[in-house]
């Protein structure tokens, strides 16, 4: 009799621990995405509130990998955007220390943090292409890469890729190294992506806006 009342304590306990886990996931989400949708990525004060809030975020939820992630996000969109602007080396400052602390995160989604690291070298080269080309170039380019290695069917690596080789073959003057199929490839994988609560979806907007045929 005893047993089976153990038992029984146990089973409720670890239903009401699932209870509370599905709770705090659904409010971290809700909370998450109440502070990106009020970030407009064009202006800098928003683009810094919008981090503040992230970063109290993180502290709030010292586990989880997205805060981390997002905050460097939106730093990363707004200096490709406006890689002259005073906030951009600020920004691509907060960014560095925010993907070495983003490597230590239980749980992080590798593909993801490479795709981030390649898109950080990326708006590096933006600030000054001539320059920083020639110093980061490989380093993007092996970033994004490992994050196809990591993960095959991550559409995000593929299309910064994509529009990076684009860039590049502008710059020097050269015929691009994307594949005539590399399109097609990532389009196919944003048609299959699904949302699974907050976790990454973008990019599929960047084949209009950079007008990719």
């Amino acid at each position: 009799m005893k047993t089976l009342i153990s038992k029984i304590v146990v089973i409720v306990a670890l239903m009401c621990a699932t209870s509370m886990n599905a709770q705090n996931n659904k409010q971290f989400d809700v909370q998450l995405k109440t502070t990106l949708s009020n970030v407009n990525e064009d202006e800098a004060s928003s683009v810094v509130k919008g981090m503040d809030e992230l970063q109290r975020m993180e502290k709030q939820y010292p586990d989880a990998w997205l805060p981390s992630y997002y905050r460097s996000l939106i730093a990363l969109q707004y200096a490709v955007r406006f890689p002259q602007s005073a906030y951009s080396s600020l920004f691509l400052d907060a960014v560095k220390a925010d993907l070495e602390a983003l490597q230590t995160k239980k749980g992080v989604n590798r593909s993801e943090q490479f795709t981030l690291k390649g898109f950080y070298y990326a708006a590096l080269i933006a600030q000054n292409p001539s320059v920083n080309g020639k110093l980061y170039y490989i380093d993007a380019i092996c970033c994004y890469k490992s994050a196809i290695g990591i993960n095959p069917s991550n559409p995000r690596p593929r299309i910064l890729l994509y529009i990076f080789f684009e860039k590049m073959s502008k710059e020097i003057g050269q015929p691009s190294m994307n594949n005539p199929k590399d399109l097609e490839t990532i389009k196919e994988l944003y048609s299959k992506e699904k949302q699974n609560g907050m976790q990454p979806t973008w990019g599929r907007n960047l084949i209009d806006y950079f007008k990719l045929k």
